[in-house]
Order: C-alpha cells, then sequence, then structure tokens
C-alpha cells in the first residue's frame, strides 16, 4: 500500500475504481531544512566547508536578499552559521528590521568582477600554455598545466 495516497471511505474494496487524493504534507521552509542541518551537524560534526557549501545550497535565495552570502562564506565556526540563519529567520519574522546596505552590495560586485578579472587571466594563461605544449609539438596540450 502507497502511504502518500489516502482513499476516500474504508468500505470499499481493493478493486474499487474511485479517485485517491494524494496525502497533503507541508514542505519544510528552506531556514527549517536549514536549522535541522545544522542541528545534525552539531549531533554529528562535520567540515566547516561542507557546511557552509550545504547551507549555501539550501538558503541561496535568503543569503542574496539579505545579504548575508559573503558572511556565510567566510564564517569561521558552525556557530556563526547558526547566528546568520537565526539573523534570515529574524528578518523574515520582522522585515522593517533588514535594512539594504548600498556599501555592501558595491563591495559584492567589486569582488564579482576581480573575480572574473581573475578567471580570464587564467584562461589566457591555459592558452598560452597550450599554444607552447604545439609549438614544441608535445603530444599531451596539457602538459604545462
Amino acid at each position: 500500500p502507497n502511504q502518500l495516497f489516502q482513499k476516500k471511505s474504508n468500505n470499499q474494496s481493493p478493486h474499487s475504481t474511485t479517485t485517491q487524493t494524494p496525502t497533503i504534507t507541508a514542505t519544510p521552509s528552506k531556514l527549517t531544512l536549514a536549522k535541522e542541518y545544522l542541528a545534525l551537524v552539531k549531533k554529528h560534526p562535520t567540515e566547516l566547508r561542507s557546511v557552509i557549501f550545504h547551507i549555501r545550497r539550501m538558503c541561496r535565495d535568503l543569503l542574496t536578499k539579505y545579504q548575508l552570502m559573503d558572511d556565510c562564506i567566510n564564517a569561521p565556526s558552525t556557530d556563526k552559521i547558526h547566528t546568520i540563519i537565526s539573523q534570515i529567520q529574524n528578518y523574515q519574522d520582522n522585515p522593517q528590521s533588514f535594512v539594504y546596505d548600498q556599501r555592501k552590495a558595491q563591495m559584492e560586485k567589486t569582488a564579482l568582477a576581480r573575480k572574473k578579472q581573475e578567471e580570464g587571466k587564467r584562461k589566457a594563461f591555459e592558452a598560452r600554455m597550450i599554444r607552447k605544449a604545439k609549438r614544441e609539438k608535445r603530444d599531451d596540450l596539457m602538459f604545462y598545466l
């Protein structure tokens, strides 16, 4: 028997052709999932970078909306991440308590531009090394990488 579905009445035969309605269960919020995850991390410690990765995956939209992504990525401990999640909960409960920080947004924008520039430099370096390997007639074009 599938537990996701309940019959409308219990007195029908199993071969009845009546429709079954799915049981509606509330989907937990992203914050609830994050809190449960942090509780599990407290019970079963794991690497901080894994915790940061999973919290970012669960709460990316909220972290971005409340300008807390950078704080989460640079968190020194799981306690700080828990504080950030509590802060998001506070912002959702009291929307007027969040004030958009224009300076922080500008800093994030410049950091993103710098990251893109560095990625471009890396691609140019890789292209130069591949050309060098071709010039030297190396079998492996990735010889210098």
